[in-house]
């Protein structure tokens, strides 16, 4: 057992650990070499989906790699979406079982691809402010929950990145956004701030200049 596995378990929390020892279990490599912090920080984001999970049919959009299917278990159907044919190909070579698929696609196009009200949980990581449009969306992501449906979301605030983001969001920004569906009698929003591994409730407005990924947990009324 190499001095840097051991330094690897030292530095990361006992409840990734069971997760951790799956991935080498697969991939027999050293743990410093198979997990980086980013990695981290999305499996910890996965883990807060499936105490967040509503019923048993989840589209997980944007999916990757495609990883998420096996953290979100147990559930009685997956459906994974992402536009990038190579992350496509490894979620069905790594991930397929008999309930869970991956289809190539458009997030613009997810009306045509998928049936109307027939997900009880929609989760989309990092994926918003990669969108010339995320509001529609959005507006695509509500017409694929069921009633009372619960939509999970996450945005990094500020990211230094605009090459691949199309711009940065502050919690203000955040709020703009998703504001046609918090309004009224549209959806219930619970808050989350995860900074590293931590994610904590959130209550009030974050600076303007605040870091972080925010987490959202909507819920149809």
């Amino acid at each position: 057992m190499s001095l840097k596995y051991l330094i690897g378990r030292w530095l990361i929390p006992p409840a990734f650990h069971e997760i951790i020892n799956g991935v080498i279990a697969k991939t027999r490599k050293d743990i410093n070499e198979t997990l980086t912090p980013i990695q981290l920080r999305h499996i910890c984001r996965y883990l807060f989906a499936r105490k967040h999970l509503k019923g048993n049919v989840v589209l997980d959009a944007a999916c990757g790699a495609g990883y998420g299917s096996d953290l979100l278990e147990p559930i009685e159907k997956y459906v994974g979406v992402d536009y990038a044919e190579y992350c496509i190909n490894f979620a069905r070579n790594n991930y397929y079982m008999d309930h869970r698929s991956f289809i190539e696609g458009d997030l613009y196009s997810l009306c045509n691809l998928l049936q109307a009200q027939s997900f009880d949980t929609i989760v989309s990581y990092e994926t918003l402010e990669h969108l010339e449009s995320p509001e529609k969306v959005l507006s695509s992501f509500h017409e694929l929950l069921r009633p009372e449906g619960r939509l999970i979301l996450s945005i990094p605030l500020n990211h230094p990145d605009l090459v691949y983001h199309k711009r940065k969001y502050s919690h203000e920004d955040v709020l703009a956004l998703i504001a046609p569906f918090t309004s009224g009698e549209g959806y219930k929003l619970e808050e989350y701030i995860q900074n590293h591994l931590q994610v904590t409730p959130l209550k009030n407005i974050l600076p303007t200049e605040a870091t972080g990924t925010w987490l959202g947990v909507l819920t149809r009324q």
